[in-house]
């Protein structure tokens, strides 16, 4: 579930497949994709000198100014590893408080209803196009924790912590 937000926040073509991107960053509706760690910082940096608040960062686009102690560092805020832990962590949080995992992906994007709704069905037709979900099948269907490697061949754990794992692409 949570490589389909990342590829909903910051998903490239690559090689043929959508993969989140670490060094996005949206500002004012404005988004920005860079090809270093440096680039991303540099831009950051720009625009909170410029009096930019709100700055949306990573693969999973966590709000700076929403979500000001997610990260000790902007290197932590941009590391995917970093940045997939805090979106883990949080999108746990939104579970408990709303009961259901499709609630809680809505939430992930907006309280605003028209908003998370709309985003949720992006999400779960990534999470369906990549196998997480059977089409007709809801978010409710899969369990919260347990090992899902014996469906997704393939794939391995990136990070998992607080009942929601993070899968990658096995390396050849």
């Amino acid at each position: 579930m949570l490589v389909a937000i990342g590829q909903v926040e910051s998903g490239r073509q690559i090689s043929g497949r959508r993969i989140a991107w670490p060094w996005t960053i949206n500002a004012a509706g404005k988004g920005h994709v860079f090809g270093s760690l440096a680039a991303a910082k540099s831009h950051i940096a720009a625009l909170q000198a410029n009096g930019v608040r709100s700055i949306d960062v990573g693969c999973f686009q966590v709000n700076l100014m929403h979500h000001p102690a997610a990260f000790s560092s902007l290197d932590e805020a941009l590391d995917p590893h970093g940045n997939a832990h805090y979106a883990a962590r949080f999108l746990h949080s939104l579970y408990g408080r709303a009961g259901s995992w499709g609630d809680a992906i809505a939430l992930y994007h907006s309280a605003t209803p028209r908003f998370g709704e709309a985003y949720r069905e992006r999400v779960l037709a990534a999470w369906t196009d990549r196998g997480g979900l059977v089409r007709g099948q809801s978010a409710e269907a899969i369990p919260p924790s347990g090992s899902a490697s014996a469906l997704v061949s393939g794939w391995r754990v990136l990070a998992s912590t607080h009942g929601v794992q993070v899968w990658t692409p096995k390396r050849p």
